[in-house]
Parts: C-alpha cells; structure tokens; sequence
C-alpha cells in the first residue's frame, strides 16, 4: 500500500515536472525509464532536464516529515552543483498538503543558499471537471451566481 502512495505521490511530482517544462529522465518505479542513482546516501524518486539544466525531484509522504535525518537530506541535494559549469541544481519538493507548512518552517531555517534552489509544492490531485459538475439548475441563483 505504502508503494501504491509513493508512486502516485511521484506521478504528481512528474506532473508538476511536465508543468515547468522539464523532461523526465529518469523515475523511480517507472515502466520504461530506469531508476535513478542513489545521490549520496539518499534515494531519490525523479531526474529531469530542461534544454542543459538538471533538477532533482524527490517526495516527502507520511511519516517521513518525522525523520530525524530529513534536513541533512535536503542540504545534501539542494547543495549539488552540475560537473562542468558548476550551476546549483534545484531540488523539487512535493509534500502532503497537511505537511506543507511544517516543511517551509524546516526549509525557511536553512542558509540563502540552499533556499534559493529548494521549489517546496503540495501533492494533490486535481479533478477534471465536466459537464456534470457544472452548478446545478435545481439551485436558486443569486446576483447571476447559483447559490
């Protein structure tokens, strides 16, 4: 069950990847890209590129917020530099939406630094709406709005 949620919870971080322009390279339970390399120490759940640009995607679900080695973590990949032209490497966060300001607390007391290349957004899914969930004509409308 725990897997079934990390790999949604990538799937959304991909999703938001897709949205700033970046291609996913590689991905952690992927079906035709292959798992990316450990980092370090640390796992890490995505690896993208835009044009010559590089960007690091991992997920905080659960439990995790409570790990004891959570900030050492998101030093450790926020602080990577690429290998010739030495530009920082952004690291993309996605977090529960209940976690959320619990980890901008923990990211907000690092250096400038290592702030400036952490993107921190909520994983959550967005409903398609259709023609059914238009206002129903059943309600009263107010001031040209349904109640």
């Amino acid at each position: 069950m725990q897997n079934l949620k990390r790999q949604r919870a990538i799937d959304l971080l991909i999703n938001h990847f897709w949205q700033n322009g970046y291609i996913t390279v590689k991905r952690r339970f992927g079906t035709y890209l292959s798992e990316p390399p450990k980092i370090g120490d640390y796992e890490v759940d995505v690896l993208a590129k835009q044009k010559k640009n590089y960007a690091i995607g991992i997920t905080i679900i659960g439990e995790e917020i409570k790990d004891s080695d959570l900030l050492n973590r998101i030093v450790f990949l926020a602080s990577r530099e690429s290998r010739f032209t030495k530009k920082r490497i952004p690291l993309f966060i996605g977090v529960n939406v209940e976690n959320l300001s619990l980890l901008k607390g923990l990211v907000n007391s690092l250096d400038e630094t290592v702030k400036s290349t952490i993107k921190i957004f909520p994983l959550f899914e967005q409903r398609n709406r259709d023609l059914f969930d238009s206002p129903s004509f059943d309600h009263p409308y107010k001031n040209g709005f349904a109640a």
